[in-house]
């Protein structure tokens, strides 16, 4: 008390006063700031509530909806939700929902999340964006809301493809079609293509999209391509196809078509092993409008053909160098078996000969010795086979006792003292003697193989073919030829 007794009186009014007037003007700022607030969130709400899309604002500290506009009710099949409890507003299936977007919303701000939820046992899917939002001293959370109902339709309209699936198709590198199945006897509509049909048929996305599926198919291929095409559609089952395909530029490749039906079954089937996709399966599931759509899975096999003929190709002559080969050994041995199975030499060469002959497939098989006389070398066909119907040329003067200079032979004398095989095709000739020697004989092509007795040139063996003028005389019978004028090199010299 001697503390305020001290003090001047005026003093201490002048402090209750000023104490007077700071609590009222505090007092006129908070019911200014609570007003004013009040204002700032009744407004904002307001102009959130005219927003073209349906929108809702909960109040955090409460887990109450403050607001919402009309075209959230009609999504959610009326009723009143302001001021409603989370618990019960029918937005989340579960409260537990709601807190999980509340926590994140304090650190992601603006961020997206779909909400599978039953209206009026409606299956929908709401894709909706939270958006954490504070006026004043309060924080809420504004969510706006898109309908994703539609695109189950979409879905079941269009068949196999989601966005995803068109995603995949569009960047797959084999071509995709989907055909709108018009029923039994009607062409199917072409609904879509990816860049690589276009690759493939060389038509252009707007040459095909809307137009029957002969478009694509009528003009490019056979006619029991197509039909086992038309066939593999309306059958309603899977089928593959392989076949060659006429492009737009009129190229020609080979292409192999994967045919597959698809049907809300099918979709309900596929969608059902993916998440968050349950809601659309059981509209898919229990959907009475079933539409039929066809796939079609295009790739160009042209690279792969062309191996696989190659292919083919080498593998056949791979079979007949093998069977040639056998052909050649069969002849060999049976001809060297004549040579030892008969003890008059003549008919043993002979018959060596013949085996020779029919073995190889030639149409004249003989032998020539070479002697000398004069200091020049002279040759003499001493044995002879000939196929039925070819002429026999035992005793033709032209080549028998004769050099091989008066013949123009060179290059064959030369071959021989070599012990080379010669092989020589009358059409190539130049020098007219030799020409003319071989086309009296109606010789297309020859093969001789020179005899030798130790160092000693004693002969021949020469093989014809009068017929085929591009025989080829390959290593198997140079073989053969060298094995049996080993043998005979042997025989030749021995004395009946």
């Amino acid at each position: 008390m001697m503390v305020f007794e001290n003090i001047p009186l005026i003093t201490i009014r002048l402090f209750i006063i000023s104490f007077i007037i700071i609590l009222i003007i505090f007092t006129t700022f908070v019911i200014i700031i609570h007003h004013s607030t009040k204002y700032i969130i009744d407004f904002t709400i307001n102009r959130f509530k005219k927003l073209p899309i349906p929108i809702c604002i909960i109040n955090l500290s409460k887990n109450r909806i403050v607001d919402c506009n009309d075209l959230l009710y009609n999504i959610i099949g009326g009723g009143d939700l302001k001021n409603a409890e989370i618990s019960t507003c029918r937005i989340f299936s579960k409260f537990e929902d709601y807190l999980q977007i509340k926590n994140i919303s304090k650190h992601d701000g603006t961020f997206s999340k779909t909400i599978p939820i039953n209206i009026n046992g409606k299956p929908t899917i709401l894709e909706t964006k939270f958006t954490q939002i504070q006026i004043g001293i309060k924080k809420y959370l504004l969510m706006s809301f898109i309908d994703k109902t539609e695109a189950v339709n979409y879905v079941k309209c269009l068949g196999v493809f989601s966005a995803i699936t068109l995603a995949i198709a569009d960047k797959s590198p084999d071509g995709v079609m989907v055909l709108k199945y018009n029923g039994n006897n009607i062409s199917p509509t072409i609904s879509y293509i990816n860049d690589s049909i276009s690759k493939i048929t060389g038509y252009s996305r707007d040459e095909l999209i809307g137009r029957p599926l002969s478009a694509i198919f009528e003009l490019n291929v056979d006619e029991n391509t197509l039909s086992k095409i038309n066939e593999n559609i309306h059958s309603l089952k899977p089928t593959s196809i392989e076949y060659q395909y006429i492009k737009k530029n009129g190229e020609i490749c080979w292409v192999t078509t994967d045919i597959i039906p698809i049907t809300n079954q099918n979709i309900f089937e596929s969608l059902s092993k993916l998440d968050y996709m349950g809601c659309i399966c059981q509209s898919l599931k229990y959907s009475d409008n079933i539409e039929i759509y066809i796939t079609i899975h295009q790739k160009d096999i042209t690279e792969s053909k062309k191996y696989e003929e190659s292919s083919k190709s080498f593998i056949q002559k791979l079979q007949s160098i093998v069977k040639n080969q056998a052909k050649s050994n069969t002849a060999v041995i049976l001809a060297l078996t004549n040579l030892l199975k008969y003890k008059d030499k003549n008919v043993a060469i002979n018959e060596a000969l013949k085996s020779i002959g029919l073995g190889l497939d030639v149409d004249r098989a003989y032998i020539f010795k070479i002697y000398n006389k004069n200091n020049k070398q002279y040759m003499k066909r001493i044995y002879e086979w000939t196929k039925s119907g070819i002429k026999s040329e035992i005793d033709n003067s032209l080549i028998n006792d004769v050099t091989f200079e008066e013949i123009k032979a060179y290059e064959l004398y030369v071959n021989l003292i070599s012990n080379k095989i010669s092989k020589l095709y009358t059409e190539e000739i130049k020098d007219p003697v030799l020409k003319h020697t071989l086309l009296t004989q109606n010789i297309k092509t020859t093969i001789i193989c020179p005899i030798f007795n130790e160092s000693d040139l004693i002969g021949f063996v020469g093989l014809d073919d009068c017929m085929n003028e591009n025989r080829i005389w390959d290593t198997t019978i140079e073989k053969s030829l060298r094995s049996l004028c080993t043998a005979l090199s042997n025989v030749l010299l021995l004395q009946n």
